[in-house]
């Protein structure tokens, strides 16, 4: 699951920030996501893969706020995927270790070691570094750019710590899940799609241009049910490891494939998040094999 979850994330986001060149629609396109969500997953409950699980009305209202927060994340992702060169957006979306420290603390009462919270130093030194705006290499953008990124980066925390919780509470499988959220979501995006004017800018329908949105919204089905089925599987620590793996080929494969131009100083503080984002996982992913050892004891 990890290692398709690592293939299939990177490369969405590759994809993602090539179609949103010609297609800068982040809202449809994430209606566009969950439509093929729905429709793939459709299919297989006809033709006998999955079974849907009976929910109740509470159930339904889990699932119906959830949705929210799902179609959330996506937007905003592939709006600061538009606006920030891609090595920038992965440096930043390296921030998500601290959130899902934090929330799970606030929200949750879980208790993490001094070393846990201190791996988180050079995690922020290195994304500090690496989004300074005054290096003339750099496209020039605002600074609600990066915060926008910050945002896209607490919500996809949010939704990883959600997911896995949501899943074994309800006792509901990924497709299950899926097809659920993507029902709520699909109304939701659509909306916000025309409420932004999206819709009055679709461009002119072309086989190519159709055909590429069509195979983006196929990956990121797939990408989204690998993405649940290992959440259940594996929990949120090891996919922030796989996720920090995803970003450093991300940053790479992007600065070549875009063409972004990177100081020193910047590579620097790239490295510096990317390598604190893997240590705070190995240092919490051991912290949980420990919880674990003290439970059974």
């Amino acid at each position: 699951y990890l290692a398709l979850y690592l293939v299939t994330n990177l490369g969405l986001t590759l994809y993602n920030k090539a179609l949103l060149g010609s297609f800068p629609l982040p809202y449809f396109l994430t209606g566009c996501h969950t439509v093929s969500n729905v429709i793939c997953i459709v299919l297989m409950k006809v033709t006998g893969g999955i079974e849907l699980t009976k929910l109740s009305a509470y159930e339904w209202y889990l699932v119906m706020g959830f949705s929210v927060l799902y179609s959330a994340n996506i937007a905003v992702s592939n709006l600061s995927l538009e606006m920030v060169p891609v090595p920038i957006h992965q440096t930043v979306r390296a921030t998500s270790p601290f959130f899902v420290l934090s929330l799970t603390s606030l929200l949750f009462r879980e208790r993490h070691s001094l070393k846990i919270w201190l791996s988180l130093v050079p995690i922020v030194t290195g994304v500090v570094l690496a989004t300074s705006t005054d290096r003339i290499e750099l496209p020039q953008f605002l600074r609600i750019s990066i915060l926008i990124t910050l945002i896209g980066s607490l919500l996809a925390a949010l939704k990883t710590i959600l997911t896995g919780r949501l899943q074994h509470y309800m006792q509901i499988g990924a497709a299950d899940l899926l097809l659920r959220l993507s029902l709520f979501a699909c109304a939701q995006s659509f909306l916000m799609s025309y409420a932004t004017g999206e819709m009055l800018r679709l461009p002119r329908p072309s086989i190519h241009l159709y055909s590429s949105v069509f195979g983006n919204g196929l990956l990121a089905m797939l990408l989204n049910l690998v993405s649940f089925s290992a959440n259940r599987e594996v929990g949120p620590l090891a996919m922030t490891v796989a996720a920090n793996v995803k970003q450093v080929l991300v940053i790479i494969l992007g600065s070549v494939l875009f063409q972004v131009k990177l100081t020193q100083t910047q590579v620097g503080g790239i490295m510096l998040a990317l390598v604190g984002g893997l240590l705070h996982s190995m240092l919490s992913a051991r912290h949980g094999e420990e919880k674990k050892r003290d439970n059974i004891v």
